[in-house]
């Protein structure tokens, strides 16, 4: 991409690198948003298991 954007002149460069951190960008936050996404659920999941796991205490 580098190499691409190094062959074109300076304002063209700047329109392409501009697009691309966007490209990037947008990516990113998708990811993220994914991964927090699975990781809260993942979380609920196991908390919810931890719970049925648990066995009940007796009082003494």
């Amino acid at each position: 991409m580098a190499r691409k954007i190094s062959n074109q002149d300076e304002e063209e460069q700047d329109e392409m690198s501009n697009k691309y951190l966007e490209e990037v960008k947008k990516n990113l936050l998708l990811k993220i948003t994914h991964y927090a996404k699975s990781d809260s659920s993942m979380r609920s999941e196991t908390s919810e298991d931890m719970h049925e796991a648990q066995p009940l205490e007796e009082e003494v």
